[in-house]
């Protein structure tokens, strides 16, 4: 097939006619219909909008996170505020309202003590003794070094619901606690021992102020071959 060429004489001063070259299949294949060719501004607007849509899908994510622990923050407050006392309300660390923690006044004391049970080794590790009693561990640096502002709460939350079960005198809440803090004896012996009784007796005004009966409490240091907070919790003899 012969190439068709325009043989009329261009007027003077203008450009020769172009040949007609029809273009080849292979690169109309693809492009879509004739007329519907994206331009390059086009191409660059629709890799904006798929940009645009990726950050609105990765923001979206992040928020999504938040809520999720805004929602833990909520759950764990719940857990952990003072259901052994039906009179203690505790301030709400996120609405700064009041919640009131008597809706499981008729539990038995059975269900007082898993809940007390689940509630303190919530996130923590826990290990049972017996049935009346169980510890929970804390990494050192858990109670005063925590950088992270939802764990500090927890902290502090699980504190109060001790404190509170310590104060209550009803079957099913803590009878006694034994607040240890483990570490290899040459260090408990060097300047480390200072700063590990200073730290208990920080411990203990804390326990104090959140309402627990200085009698129903016990602190001291323990040989162990790495640095823990222990907590010892028992539930025999509430009634009291």
């Amino acid at each position: 097939m012969q190439t068709p060429v325009d043989t009329r004489e261009a007027p003077q001063g203008e450009a020769p006619p172009r040949t007609l070259t029809p273009e080849p299949i292979h690169a109309q294949i693809g492009r879509g219909a004739r007329g519907t060719a994206v331009s390059a501004a086009d191409s660059h607007q629709q890799l904006f909008l798929s940009v645009l849509l990726l950050l609105i899908a990765f923001f979206a994510l992040l928020v999504s996170r938040s809520e999720v622990e805004v929602e833990r923050a909520e759950q764990v407050l719940r857990s952990i505020e003072g259901t052994f006392n039906p009179s203690f309300r505790l301030p709400s660390v996120l609405g700064h309202t009041e919640i009131n923690a008597g809706s499981d006044m008729q539990a038995t004391a059975a269900e007082r003590r898993a809940d007390l049970r689940r509630s303190l080794a919530l996130s923590l590790a826990s290990q049972t003794v017996d049935a009346e009693a169980f510890r929970v561990f804390l990494e050192p640096e858990a109670l005063f070094e925590e950088p992270r502002a939802i764990l500090r709460k927890d902290r502090l939350l699980m504190l109060g619901r001790l404190a509170q079960s310590l104060a209550d005198r009803s079957s099913g809440s803590a009878a006694r606690a034994t607040l240890l803090l483990e570490g290899p004896r040459d260090g408990l012996r060097s300047s480390d021992r200072r700063n590990a009784l200073a730290r208990l007796e920080i411990l203990r005004g804390k326990m104090l102020d959140l309402g627990a009966p200085d009698a129903a409490l016990a602190f001291g240091l323990r040989d162990a071959p790495r640095y823990r907070w222990v907590f010892e919790i028992d539930t025999a003899g509430s009634s009291r």
